[in-house]
This record gives structure tokens, C-alpha cells and sequence, in this order.
């Protein structure tokens, strides 16, 4: 179905274009001249927050000599989840003039932020604006000086609300906040007449709430009985204080203006950014933790305020809310910023961002995920490409950050290494965390790699197949389609040959089966798939190139002996296809074993949206997933492989390396070889 373009968004459109306008005008907004975009060398560093160290805010001069010899920096310049230096937002701008070959980005925290100091927060977004998680209904009326309230059901309250620290024995905990709102005989929240307050206990024997109540700059209320219905605030702690979550869905409430929450921060973000504002000189956003589908993740809200956690997904399952308004969100923003300014955000979930028709690229926080730089490799592979080959920006700006968490911590040197090492083979920038410190010496310096040559290797497929299947004949095809066992999927051979086309039955958020039969090799295991999605994401036009999420593995893995949690970094892998092209996905799994994985095996597959997709070819290999690529200066490989690998480099990249010969990479690790 295609989209029809209204007056309004024709109107939206031009006042778009003529911010962009403004924004755009000045040396500091010139993106094509910017370090990061003016040549594609690598590695390219970028100074990744910081904000909150006292020694470099002591002045100007210290504080933007920290920023070295980076491509620029991300930081936080707004309070949302810290309360930052009030200095640091016009030494933003400062540095943007003086320096304009430099990319300066603002970190925002894209879901929530503090309210408790910020009335004018509380001006700006009304109380319908926030998530709230199911309440109760009061039992009686209720006067202003009550702070005792007796309620239909206590259980939709707790003290242990927000997390504080999580470090101490016990944890600790805040209690919630929660709005007082009245209703009216249709069961209508009528917003304007509400109250914050915080609890102070709960009584689930007697079925009674405390509160402290007139909270957040209102004022408390009487409520007729029948008439008051008591909600939970949803939130968090990051930083000071407590923070409430926005609710984007595309179910949120109006205020009076007739705006949801999406559209008026995408305005308040404009407004920092346009002429006078203050963060006018900054070029874009590095958007931290706005998600695109919070299902899994926040399953307990309720975004539609029908007094049912939803997670975000309407009542029949049909429509997901969240995703419709957190898309609205983000097309809003690029429509008042211009194409001229940087949008990025989170994707190493399959939560996080997917929006790569609007956003300029992707965030890997950790390169795997926020605590994994290596387990679940193929995920970053796979996330990397779909966004470099299918986003439509005139900015390709995705970044590795290297943080380390937890057992990764115990092998900093090696494993920014390795992140760093499998950005640049994947044509990323990385965060600056003294490169000297784990990058071999020539090139430890920004650009000293120099360009990218040629395509991505993969040094798997230069090894012999275990099993192949191309489905672009008519017997492979029909192979592949006995192969597939999917009662919940109708199952057909794709019109004119080349694949198999496979559909869900049922509506729902993903569709699942399995390919039977497959023949699996001891060791390591690399399969890629070939697949495209015939049918957009469930919401989406063909156009939106908004990627459906495709799972796989095989059904008997080893144990990695990390953990339930950690052993699920290592076989929870993932790609992404869309309706633009077909893909090519890689699924590595290590040491597998008779009994274990190896032999005649089933890989389950799970795909998100129930729409049509086509297989048209399955490859296994009997070897890691290494990848590498050839720059200027030298070629990099990079093993994810818990074994060492010897590469021959002749047989990756010609035979005009021959004299180069093989090349041992320790296990995860990346190799520089110099080809001066």
C-alpha cells in the first residue's frame, strides 16, 4: 500500500527544508568537510563522552585539548540523565567554529530523562507524555490532605520502583512514582486534572497505598469516589535522580495542542539545535538507547493507558505501537533537521534501532553488544553490512564503541584490538580509548591504515563446503523446500525459480521453522544463508528499507561454560534482510562436536514479521568466520575463532601477496600485516 502525502506533511516537509536551511548555513555545519566524510581513512578515532570529568572542565583550554588528534567527539551537552557542566554546551559551539574539520556530536539519551529539578520539563511534556505501568482504581474518594488511599488492587505498586545500585548487598531500590489521575464516566483520563506524588508504603493485606503526595511541582487534589485512577510512572536511574520514560508509541495521549510525546521532543531537540540555540554549532545526535520495539524489553507498560501492559503491541497483537511512533519520531526529526545533520543510534540489540531509512548509521556499543566484544561476532558482521549496503543518508556514519564489561574486562589490550581491528574491515569509526595502548605501532595513528580497497573477505568461503544448496535451479530448489518444515508457514517454490518462498499462517510478531537435515562438520562452523524479505516489516512500506530481523541456529549447540546468559551471546545470532536486495548472512558457531552440533543437524529459524520471505541458497563451512580486508598501508584480518587460524593472504586477496605468505592470528585477535 503506498503512502499518501497529506497537506500537513507537505507543510512539515518545507518547514523541514527551510530549518535545514539554517542549519546547514556556516563553516561548522559543512559535513562534506568534516575529517570523518572528506576521506575514508581508517582508523578513525572519536572522543566518546567524558562529560562528567572535573579536571578538563577547569577551562576552555584544557578541556578541548582532551579531543587530541580524533575525528571529533560525542558528548553529552544537555541535562537528560546527567546534569552536565554548564560551560560544556558553549565550548561545543566554540570548538565547532574553531575547529570545522572536526564532527561534533550531542550523546541524548533517546527514552528518558530526569524531571524531579526540571518544572520546565514538566511544562513542556504533559502527564499523559510519560509511560505508566497498570494501576488500580481507588476504592472511595479521596481528599487532598489523604495520604493513605485504600485501592482496588495493591499489587500494582511496589516500593522496590527503580533500582538505585544494583552493586550493593542487597540491591537498592526508590519507590515509584505515580500520577493521581481523575476519570471520567467513560473511563476517560482527564490528564489536565492530575497530581504527581511518590510512594511511601503499600499494604497488600489491607489493600492500601501511602503516598507523599502534591509531588513535581503540582498540587494535591480531591476525587470524588469512582473517579481516581492511580498509576505507576515508569523509570529509571542513570544518574542523579530518577528518570520517566517518554512514551513514544504512537497510542500516547494528546495534550492540548493536539501533540504526542514523539512530536514534541523532536521539536524541543530542533530547537536546541536551530539558530540562537544552545547547541547551535553541534551537527547531529549519537542517540543512546532509543529503541525501536520494547515487546521483550519493557513488556509490563502500558502505552495505550487501557490499564494493560502491552509492551508497546496492540491488544490483538496486530499492530506495534512502539515502533509506528518511535518511527514517526525519527522521520519528524530528519524532516526538521535537514539530510545535513548526523542521526545515530544504538543497533547491536534486536531491540535497538533499525530505522536505517531515516538514521545516518548505527552505534555498536561494545561491537557484539554492551558486555560482548567478540561471542556473538556474525550478529556485528551481519548488522554492519545491512546498514552500509541499504541506508539511503548522505552520511554513512557508524562507530564501534570499545567498552569492556564485565569478563571481557580481564583482556582490554587484546579485545579493543579485536573491536577496533573488525571496524575498520567493516568500514567503522571507533571510540578513542589510547589506541597506542592496544594497536600495533604503525598504526595506532588515525588514517594510518589509509583506504579501504575492494570488497570484505571472507576467509571461510575460500575453504571447501561441507553443504551447499542453491535453490536458483529447479532441483535445488525443491530440495530446499522438502528440507523446510514449517507447520506455521505455508511453504512454496518462488514464481520463475530461484528460491523458496515462505509466509506465516497466523498474525503475530515473527514466524518460525526449521530447515531439516542439514550437515554439520566437528570444529568451527560458518553458515551463510542468502534471503531477502519479499514483504516489508509489518507496518512498513518497501520503500522505508526498515530491515526484518532473521535468527538461526542449529538445534544442539555446545556449552560454552560462561553461564546461561553468556552461552546465549554465543548461538543468539542474527542478520537482517530487506525487500531492496538479497542478502548474504553469516551464522559462525564454535567447537562443535558429535553430540554436540556436529552431524546430520536441524537449524531453527525465527523471523521477525509473519510477511513473505525467499531463501535461495544455504552454505555450511567447516571454519571460522574470520574476516578481512585490504587498506592502503596494510591488510587486516581479524579470527573470532577461540583457536589460533593461519591464513594464506595469497589466497584471500591474489597472488601478488604471495611473497606475504601465511599468517598465524591468535585466537580472537586481529593480525596487521604491513603491504609496503
Amino acid at each position: 500500500m503506498k503512502k499518501r502525502v497529506s497537506i500537513a506533511g507537505l507543510l512539515l516537509l518545507f518547514a523541514g527544508l527551510l530549518c535545514s536551511a539554517v542549519l546547514t548555513t556556516g563553516k561548522f555545519r559543512d559535513l562534506p568537510q568534516k575529517e570523518a566524510f572528506r576521506e575514508r581513512i581508517y582508523p578513525q578515532y572519536f572522543v566518546f563522552r567524558g562529560e562528567l570529568v572535573k579536571n578538563i572542565h577547569n577551562s576552555y583550554e584544557t578541556w578541548s585539548a582532551a579531543f587530541g588528534d580524533c575525528s571529533g567527539l560525542m558528548r553529552k551537552f544537555v541535562n537528560d540523565e546527567l546534569i552536565i557542566y554548564p560551560n560544556s554546551p558553549v565550548w561545543a559551539n566554540r570548538y565547532s567554529e574553531e575547529h570545522p574539520e572536526k564532527l561534533v556530536l550531542m550523546h541524548l539519551n533517546g527514552e528518558a530523562r530526569q524531571v524531579v529539578d526540571f518544572p520546565e520539563v514538566l511544562q513542556r511534556y504533559f502527564p499523559g507524555h510519560w509511560v505508566h505501568l497498570p494501576g488500580s482504581m481507588a476504592a472511595d474518594g479521596v481528599k487532598a490532605l489523604d495520604n493513605t488511599i485504600r485501592v482496588a488492587n495493591a499489587r500494582a505498586f511496589t516500593m522496590r520502583g527503580y533500582v538505585i545500585d544494583r552493586t550493593t548487598r542487597p540491591a537498592t531500590f526508590a519507590p515509584q512514582n505515580v500520577i493521581l489521575v481523575r476519570v471520567d464516566k467513560q473511563g476517560n483520563r482527564l490528564w489536565y486534572e492530575s497530581e504527581y506524588a511518590t510512594l511511601t508504603a503499600v499494604d497488600y493485606k489491607t489493600n492500601t497505598i501511602s503516598l507523599k503526595r502534591g509531588e513535581f511541582h503540582t498540587s494535591p487534589r480531591d476525587f470524588a469516589g469512582g473517579e481516581l485512577y492511580i498509576a505507576p510512572i515508569a523509570g529509571g536511574k542513570w544518574g542523579k535522580d530518577v528518570m520517566w520514560f517518554y512514551n513514544l508509541s504512537s497510542a500516547c495521549p494528546k495534550d492540548k495542542s493536539g501533540k504526542q510525546a514523539w512530536e514534541v521532543f523532536a521539536d524541543e531537540i530542533a530547537g536546541w539545535f536551530s539558530a540562537g540555540g544552545v547547541v547551535q554549532n553541534v551537527q547531529g545526535i549519537a542517540f543512546d538507547v532509543n529503541y525501536f520495539d520494547i515487546a521483550d524489553r519493557y513488556s509490563t507498560w502500558d502505552t495505550d493507558n487501557d490499564g494493560v501492559a502491552d509492551g508497546g503491541v496492540s491488544a490483538d497483537g496486530g499492530r506495534n505501537l512502539w515502533r509506528e511512533g518511535d518511527w514517526k519520531f525519527l522521520s519528524r526529526l530528519r524532516g526538521e533537521m535537514g539530510p545535513d545533520f548526523i542521526l545515530s543510534s544504538d543497533s547491536e540489540n534486536d531491540n535497538n534501532q533499525q530505522a536505517v531509512g531515516v538514521m545516518d548509521g548505527m552505534e555498536s556499543e561494545g561491537l557484539v553488544q554492551h558486555d560482548d566484544m567478540w561471542r556473538g561476532f556474525s550478529r556485528a558482521v551481519n548488522t554492519h553490512l545491512y546498514w552500509k549496503a541499504n541506508n539511503t543518508s548522505k552520511y554513512d556514519y557508524r562507530y564501534v564503541v570499545l567498552k569492556l564489561n564485565g569478563a571481557d574486562e580481564k583482556r582490554p589490550g587484546q579485545l579493543r584490538r579485536f573491536g577496533a581491528a573488525s571496524a575498520c574491515c567493516l568500514e567503522a569509526f571507533v571510540t578513542d580509548v589510547q589506541p597506542r595502548d592496544f594497536m600495533p605501532a604503525a598504526f595506532s595513528a588515525p588514517g594510518s591504515l589509509g583506504r579501504a580497497q575492494g570488497e570484505l573477505v571472507r576467509y571461510a568461503k575460500t575453504t571447501k563446503p561441507v553443504f551447499r544448496l542453491d535453490a536458483g535451479t529447479g532441483a535445488g530448489a525443491a530440495r530446499m523446500k522438502e528440507m523446510i518444515d514449517a507447520p506455521l508457514c505455508q511453504v512454496a517454490l518462488a514464481d520463475g525459480g530461484g528460491g523458496v518462498v515462505i509466509r506465516g499462517k497466523q498474525a503475530g510478531q515473527r514466524m518460525t521453522f526449521s530447515i531439516k537435515n542439514v550437515e554439520l562438520p566437528a570444529g568451527d562452523v560458518t553458515i551463510f544463508v542468502k534471503a531477502r524479505a519479499i514483504d516489508p516489516l509489518d507496518g512498513f512500506n518497501t520503500g522505508d528499507r526498515v530491515p526484518r530481523i532473521m535468527w538461526l541456529r542449529p538445534a544442539t549447540l555446545p556449552d560454552y561454560g560462561e553461564g546461561d546468559r553468556l552461552n546465549e551471546y554465543y548461538t543468539r545470532i542474527y542478520g537482517m534482510i530487506g525487500t531492496r536486495r538479497t542478502e548474504e548472512l553469516s551464522y559462525y558457531f564454535r567447537r562443535m562436536a558429535a553430540g554436540t552440533g556436529a552431524g546430520t543437524q536441524t537449524l531453527d529459524v525465527e523471523v521477525q514479521g509473519t510477511g513473505a520471505i525467499e531463501l535461495s541458497s544455504l552454505e555450511v563451512y567447516g571454519a571460522p568466520d574470520v574476516i578481512a580486508r585490504r587498506f592502503d598501508k596494510a591488510i587486516v584480518a581479524v579470527n573470532p575463532s577461540l583457536e589460533p587460524v593461519r591464513v594464506d593472504i595469497a589466497a584471500l586477496f591474489g597472488s601478488e601477496y604471495k611473497k606475504v605468505g601465511a599468517v598465524d592470528i591468535p585466537a580472537v585477535d586481529a593480525a596487521f600485516i604491513p603491504t609496503d
